[in-house]
């Protein structure tokens, strides 16, 4: 069974995070593990979408992450805003934040001369040879040739530069471009943000150190100048209300924009806003972004999803806890109807570093020992995570009802993870629903992540496992080279013909049935 999905959508596109679960097959699932106000438990809940499919099907959720920010963005969905009794105040307090910030998105009209609202700069990255004799500046290239060219790999970075505004004026009906005056520099490159908050951690781990040689190694060094004074006054006036609802939704619009108002945004010739979502990938041409376009955009959409998430009338009871999904003390032993999870997979992404961004700016850090992860710069293997990942499986199952369903997402390109996976699950209590066929969300787009594997893992493989107060016993088969070429020849008359479909297919026959070994592919 396969659940095609696209990550688009007002709620998905509500706020983003480097891995978010489709809605639909959440909610086909829970009703079909589930009925009306029960329980549902999701331990590692990233972005709350399960507890958004359990609000949309009347269903109570505990939402639980170790991630501080996984909690904040989590509740942010998961939080009715009561958005038709309450829109003109949210309009109000938005607009009286935005005016702060307007001046700086504001350049000369080059036609009538009158001012003009810039939608976005173009930025470019300027390197310089070991003697200093020459500059290349990589922005102008591919401004002008889309190929771009070869540069020299001894050259050093100097700056990120300014190389065109492009801005809308009441006296021509399209988007204008223009080259920036000296105004217009001075205003990119204010130092306004010094008199305001600003993050100032220092990045760390393997995936920052990409941009270190571009000089950007602590957080705020992501932004522009301009970008990280307007973030940096809207953080402020966000910290000034008092209304505790309110303060969370506008802190909830103000993350979500933290990488689209970043220098991590692709400048194309079309007008949209691409981030390589899973990286800290910083482009050669750069569209440095309107903060405050951003802010009304999300502010819209927010609103508007919130009220498609709450559009019934049920009484909605929805708990937060933040802390590791293997010790989960203040739940109480069979007490949860359905358990929807997507753990991380291993080593695909290394949560604390990418958090750094968002936590920065909340002040608030994740102590991160817990994390169930494969990291050589946290020094945790493989077998560290298979260890932990068991240790969540007893726990999901102390807390589970008997005779209740567990449902594991998972996926990953190295078999080696596969094994180590079949030992914890096997190991555990809990016994396996088997398909004969493949569950998975296949996703129309891929991060970039799964752009980077050998394996085209564009979908999440789906296993349900149950409570039954006895076991059965699974003995598994040796695997051999024959055994496998004997499945894979079922997959392709079954219709799997692709080399990652086949792969999926293979998994869910081995998991259950064979000893994987990473050697036999």
């Amino acid at each position: 069974m396969d659940f095609k999905y696209k990550k688009s959508g007002t709620i998905f596109n509500m706020h983003s995070y480097w891995t978010k679960q489709p809605i639909d097959p959440i909610m086909f699932l829970i009703e079909k593990n589930t009925k009306a106000g029960d329980v549902i438990l999701d331990p590692f809940c990233g972005t709350g979408m399960t507890g958004v499919a359990a609000i949309l099907r009347s269903r109570k959720v505990i939402l639980n992450d170790l991630s501080t920010v996984s909690v904040h963005i989590s509740k942010g969905y998961c939080q009715n805003y009561h958005v038709e009794k309450k829109l003109s105040n949210y309009i109000e307090e938005k607009n009286r934040i935005l005016k702060k910030i307007d001046d700086y998105y504001t350049t000369e009209c080059e036609h009538c001369g009158n001012k003009a609202l810039i939608r976005f700069s173009i930025v470019g990255e300027v390197w310089q040879s070991k003697d200093g004799l020459y500059e290349e500046n990589r922005g102008e290239i591919l401004l002008k040739n889309k190929a771009g060219t070869k540069f020299k790999k001894d050259n050093f970075f100097k700056e990120f530069r300014l190389l065109k505004i492009c801005y809308e004026c009441s006296c021509a009906k399209n988007k204008q471009f223009k080259l920036p005056s000296k105004k217009d520099i001075k205003k990119w490159k204010t130092e306004d943000y010094k008199k305001h908050f600003y993050p100032k951690d220092d990045f760390f781990g393997q995936e920052p150190k990409r941009n270190y040689k571009k000089g950007v190694k602590k957080v705020y060094q992501l932004y522009s100048n301009r970008n990280l004074t307007a973030l940096s006054i809207i953080f402020e006036e966000i910290n000034k209300i008092k209304n505790k609802e309110t303060k969370q939704l506008f802190t909830f619009i103000f993350t979500s924009i933290l990488f689209n108002s970043s220098l991590m945004s692709r400048y194309r010739d079309y007008e949209n806003t691409s981030i390589k979502m899973g990286t800290f990938y910083i482009p050669p041409l750069i569209k440095d972004t309107n903060v405050s376009s951003n802010f009304e955009n999300k502010f819209n959409i927010i609103l508007k999803g919130n009220s498609e998430i709450f559009k019934n009338d049920y009484p909605y009871v929805t708990n937060f806890i933040k802390g590791s999904a293997d010790n989960l003390p203040n739940i109480e032993s069979n007490s949860i109807d359905y358990i929807y999870t997507d753990p991380p997979y291993s080593d695909i992404l290394n949560y604390a570093e990418l958090n750094i961004v968002y936590e920065s700016w909340l002040g608030s850090k994740t102590n991160f020992e817990n994390e169930m992860i494969v990291s050589k710069h946290q020094g945790k293997d493989i077998k560290n995570y298979a260890h932990k990942f068991r240790k969540f499986l007893d726990e999901a199952h102390r807390i589970l009802k008997e005779g209740s369903v567990l449902t594991l997402v998972f996926h990953h390109p190295n078999l080696e993870h596969w094994e180590y996976l079949q030992q914890a699950i096997l190991s555990s209590k809990f016994d396996p629903i088997i398909s004969n066929l493949p569950i998975r969300l296949i996703s129309n787009s891929k991060t970039s992540s799964q752009h980077a594997t050998n394996k085209n893992s564009q979908c999440f493989l789906v296993f349900n496992f149950r409570k039954n107060k006895t076991k059965k016993n699974i003995t598994l088969s040796d695997l051999t080279q024959e055994i496998t070429k004997q499945i894979t020849e079922e997959a392709k008359k079954a219709g799997y013909k692709n080399n990652s479909d086949i792969f999926d297919y293979l998994m869910n026959r081995f998991l259950f049935e064979y000893k994987i070994k990473p050697f036999i592919l």
